[in-house]
């Protein structure tokens, strides 16, 4: 078990300056994201399993068979921190007046609600010398099914699901716009000298 930080960050426009620097106009824009509690108890592990053996069928073929397994777990939240949609994305109602608690699940002790419990990875290698086992020449090969361990970064993003982390921008009101050309960043001189539009 070991704990997370939700995303509390703060951006500031392209320079990354402070919230007075945004009050004073010399920033573009401020986001902050606000977490229902500063850090998560988060448990995830993996457990795998290997057997392989291997058959000399002749004096110059030899076969391998092996097969892994791996149980990667479920990520879990001690404090149900997780947030995810009621059903999949294309079958929830898109309706602006919905109320989130129709769309969103709270309160999730896992991150996932279906997870494949064991990968199962058969393989399959030969050596083959073409020539005799006395000759140096030997071919090899084989085939398998891999898997990779689950990506802790998706519960990392299942955790700052709103309405658990929400996040907050504001902008600066561009008055006076200083138009940018494309692919021209604004520097810091020309947030000091007005707000900036990119065109």
């Amino acid at each position: 078990m070991s704990l997370i930080t939700p995303w509390n960050r703060h951006d500031w426009g392209d320079v990354r300056e402070t919230l007075t620097d945004f009050a004073a106009g010399i920033s573009d824009n401020y986001s902050q994201n606000f977490s229902v509690r500063p850090t998560q108890p988060i448990g995830i592990y993996g457990l795998g399993f290997y057997a392989q053996d291997e058959w000399a069928i002749r004096s110059n073929l030899k076969l391998t068979l092996a097969l892994r397994a791996d149980h990667n777990s479920n990520p879990t939240c001690l404090t149900n921190c997780f947030a995810r949609f009621t059903n999949s994305f294309d079958s929830i109602s898109h309706d602006v007046n919905q109320p989130y608690n129709q769309a969103i699940q709270t309160g999730l002790g896992q991150a996932l609600e279906n997870y494949t419990n064991i990968s199962w990875q058969p393989r399959f290698g030969f050596a083959w010398s073409p020539f005799g086992s006395s000759r140096n020449t030997v071919i090899r090969g084989g085939f398998g099914l891999f898997t990779d361990m689950f990506p802790a970064t998706i519960a990392d993003s299942l955790l700052n699901n709103s309405p658990l982390n929400n996040p907050f921008q504001v902008a600066n009101d561009p008055s006076n716009p200083v138009f940018l050309s494309p692919g021209r960043f604004a520097t810091r001189q020309d947030l000091r000298q007005q707000p900036i539009i990119l065109s």
